[in-house]
């Protein structure tokens, strides 16, 4: 899958929410099957149910295309809004 991508110069994209964070023994089943994505979704584990929580990593490179001089401000939305703990101030 890697190689196919940078081949075709295409973005390699893992949904870690339900394998991420050692559910299948290692850190993220990126590491379990050796294919390195440019970003990976992650959740679920970072808090343990107790809130919804999750993040988008991603490699230099896809951040480097956004960041330059100046860093920005990407801003979002989620089905979590009306949750008391996931609410931005």
């Amino acid at each position: 899958m890697r190689q196919i991508c940078d081949r075709c110069d295409v973005l390699l994209l893992f949904d870690e929410i339900a394998t991420g964070l050692g559910r299948l023994g290692v850190w993220w089943g990126a590491d379990y099957v050796g294919a390195y994505p440019d970003m990976l979704g992650v959740g679920k584990g970072m808090s343990g149910g107790y809130a919804p929580l999750s993040a988008m990593l991603q490699s230099t490179h896809v951040a480097s295309t956004y960041l330059g001089e100046e860093s920005c401000k990407f801003d979002d939305g989620h089905t979590f809004n009306a949750n008391p703990l996931a609410r931005r101030s």
